[in-house]
């Protein structure tokens, strides 16, 4: 008897913490919402930039996620929607025209504070 009346109590609480849980989205929207803009108007952006500096992509930027990905010169380079077109591209002629090692980088990463280079 004890038994039965924990296990209704239990499927009651469940119930009601699903219920709680598939409402919350709609109650409490999440804050991290970022405006809607489109794909075109991102690379159209960044191809702007590219182009501002002299340097052309290869093909079209690829947008995945908050990281826009360009290949420029023969390097895959990855860009942070979060952050400023302009300041990125000036990173990366910088990071191109001060390397000291001859070898080219196969990747640049530019969406975190440091930039990551992969050989």
């Amino acid at each position: 008897m004890i038994k039965k009346k924990i296990v209704i109590i239990a499927i009651i609480l469940l119930a009601v913490a699903g219920i709680i849980f598939w409402q919350r989205e709609r109650i409490w929207p999440q804050h991290t919402m970022k405006a809607a803009v489109s794909q075109g108007d991102v690379t159209g952006a960044l191809v702007g930039q590219l182009e501002a500096v002299g340097f052309v992509p290869q093909q079209a930027p690829l947008v995945l996620g908050d990281a826009v990905i360009a290949t420029v010169s023969g390097i895959k380079v990855y860009f942070s929607r979060d952050k400023d077109f302009a300041t990125q591209v000036r990173s990366l002629q910088l990071l191109l025209s001060r390397r000291t090692i001859e070898a080219m980088p196969a990747e640049i990463d530019l969406r975190f504070t440091k930039a990551v280079l992969r050989f």
